[in-house]
Parts: structure tokens; sequence; C-alpha cells
């Protein structure tokens, strides 16, 4: 499992303090939870690893990743109303591994909100399916931590 780095986990928690509206926003998406039928949580889980080191008591459930990725999106610059436009045309599970696939991508995508909406813009169109993205992370796209490493060498 991978640490988050001093700089990760600073940007993480004023990115938390200075977004009052997460937890509103957190709160409605975990209203009517919805399990994708074909995604395993464990299979979430092992194509995306890095939202692991975010959860506070670790993600067990899809409602642990629901509320670690809303704590997330605020890290990543993504707005709150790209978040909820995103909850209510993904609905709150999809758009939860969707933040769990834009940071493990990390550096990959250069505007995480921008590319929220896109995707969500996408998926009113139905246009985007998640399946086809934690299959491109599972298949051997490496994690940010293995990134990190074979750049120190």
């Amino acid at each position: 499992m991978r640490v988050a780095s001093a700089f990760e986990s600073n940007r993480l928690s004023s990115a938390i303090r200075s977004d009052e509206s997460a937890p509103a926003v957190a709160a409605a998406a975990l209203e009517k939870p919805n399990p994708p039928k074909n995604h395993p949580l464990g299979m979430v889980l092992e194509a995306c690893p890095d939202i692991i080191d975010y959860a506070r008591g670790g993600i067990g459930s899809w409602r642990d990743l629901a509320t670690t990725a809303a704590l997330v999106r605020a890290a990543l610059g993504v707005s709150p109303s790209a978040w909820a436009q995103a909850i209510e045309a993904l609905g709150e599970i999809d758009a939860s591994i969707v933040i769990a696939a834009i940071l493990q991508r990390g550096d990959e995508i250069k505007s995480a909100g921008g590319y929220l909406r896109v995707l969500t813009a996408k998926a009113r169109a139905g246009e985007f399916s998640i399946g086809p993205v934690l299959m491109a992370l599972l298949r051997g796209k490496p994690s940010k931590a293995a990134r990190e490493r074979k750049a120190t060498g």
C-alpha cells in the first residue's frame, strides 16, 4: 500500500477544510446507493488502489468509497457543482469510481474537474461506461506510487 506524500496529505487536508460543501454533497450522494452490477468493489480497488490511502478507516463498502471520493474530489480540484452533476448523471457510486480512476491516473489528467465534466456529458448522452476505464487501469497502467518509484530510481 502506498503512503501519501506530505504534499498530497497537506493538499488533501487543506482542500477538505476549505470546501465546506463537501459534506452536504457527500451526504446527498449517499442517500441512494446504487452499486454497479458488473464491477465488484474489490475489482475497483484493484484498479484504483491509490484512493485507499485517503480513506479514514479503509474502504470496505461502497459507502466508504463514496465518502472517500467526496473528500478526494476537492483535493483534485473538482468543484462541488461538477461533482453534483456527475452524481446526477452517473450515480454516486460510478461518480466515485471515476474520481478514484482520476486519482489513479495522476498527472496524466491535467484538469480533473474538466475531465469529470466531459465524462458527465458523455454519460448524459449515453456514451460513457465505467467498465472500459476500469479495464484499462487493470491492464497494467502503473499506479502513481509505481511511477514515483520509477522516477526516483
